[in-house]
């Protein structure tokens, strides 16, 4: 969390001080300052359990067969992917043990399914377009390059249809494709200047963990950050209540877990 403010106080000054060849790349400075704390990043790993010595937390093991030795494994991923890991390490059962497997397996998710658009001119001057039309296929039409200069992005400008959605429903099946072109005339529709050409590119990314569903009684359901296993916590989305969704209410579960670590 030190390093993240470090990041964000720089990137104040750098950013002004930044000229064309001189890009800034949050990112890079982000891990930059994380490994100033000491902190090692792996990355490209997937974990495939959670190594144990009769629930005593000896580490994790990735899918290729890499052991990553450690006392503490805190999960910040949606809780049916936590849950499948959660599952697959074999833990000692007891009564505790039981009852967190379901808490963590209790909550469901929607999907999401986001159509990026790198359009070589403004579609509107409109930053966040919210639609309640029915028929219209996304709830969202977000200019970025409204919020974010368009300078960022080689002077293109990108926009970003946004739809949640369970992961049964055909839009989420479509390919970029097939979604672009069911898209299109809903966009035209829209937007009555937009045409062809000034699509340069298009991307499509879909989530089917995107958001946890609130139902009744939903505070019941959350799990506790501390695990029944000593050294395994739990930080993530679905954790977030009553507010919304937001970076920063991560931030501030970053936070109130380090208090527990510590």
């Amino acid at each position: 969390i030190d390093a993240a403010h470090q990041c964000m106080t720089m990137r104040g000054i750098k950013k002004e001080k930044a000229t064309t060849e001189e890009k800034w790349d949050e990112k890079k400075e982000l891990e930059k300052a994380i490994k100033i704390k000491g902190v090692e990043i792996v990355k490209g790993k997937l974990v495939s359990h959670i190594t144990h010595n009769n629930n005593q937390i000896t580490g994790v093991k990735t899918i290729d067969g890499e052991a990553i030795q450690c006392n503490k494994v805190i999960s910040t991923i949606a809780l049916p992917l936590f849950a499948e890991i959660y599952n697959d390490s074999n833990f000692v059962p007891n009564k505790y043990i039981n009852d967190y497997r379901k808490k963590i397996s209790n909550i469901e998710y929607i999907g999401n399914v986001c159509l990026v658009l790198v359009l070589n001119r403004s579609l509107s001057s409109t930053y966040w377009t919210n639609v309640n039309d029915a028929d219209f296929p996304f709830v969202a039409v977000i200019e970025h390059t409204n919020f974010e200069p368009s300078s960022t992005y080689s002077d293109k400008h990108i926009i970003y249809l946004s739809k949640y959605l369970p992961t049964t429903d055909t839009l989420y099946s479509m390919s970029k494709d097939q979604l672009l072109a069911f898209s299109l005339p809903f966009i035209k529709r829209m937007f009555k200047q937009f045409k062809d050409e000034w699509l340069e590119e298009v991307y499509l990314w879909k989530e089917p963990y995107s958001q946890p569903i609130i139902t009744r009684n939903y505070s019941d359901k959350i799990p506790a950050y501390e695990s029944p296993i000593d050294g395994l916590y739990v930080a993530c989305m679905a954790q977030i209540y009553p507010e919304d969704r937001g970076t920063n209410y991560a931030v501030k579960q970053g936070v109130e877990l380090v208090k527990l670590l510590n």
